[in-house]
């Protein structure tokens, strides 16, 4: 299954959790969900949350950065890859929020650890 397809189908997850008869008795959940993506192996961190005030941003990338004018921004520095537009909705409702920067002490920088 390929990455954008399993992030497809993961996105009607909660719709489900609130369609009668999916759980026992017929009630749909009210409670809150927490739904966490890690992306590994081949995700760029820095084209999929994008730096864009940073002026180190596209002058290190000159061509494999994503251009400003395609960049859905979240705020006055960061922004969305234009792939991930289906996001937006929730980013605006406060129903979803990006942790950056997170690591272990020490890293090795091994994929196996």
């Amino acid at each position: 299954m390929q990455r954008r397809d399993f992030l497809r189908l993961a996105s009607l997850l909660p719709a489900a959790l609130w369609t009668p008869g999916l759980l026992a008795g017929g009630t749909p959940w009210r409670g809150r969900i927490l739904i966490l993506l890690e992306l590994k192996g081949g995700n760029d961190g820095l084209n999929t949350v994008i730096p864009f005030a940073d002026p180190a941003y596209a002058r290190l990338r000159p061509r494999l950065g994503v251009g400003r004018d395609e960049i859905i921004r979240l705020d006055e520095q960061t922004g969305l890859n234009p792939a991930l537009q289906p996001l937006l909705p929730a980013w605006q409702a406060g129903e979803l929020a990006i942790v950056q920067g997170v690591g272990y002490p020490d890293p090795n920088r091994s994929h196996f650890r």
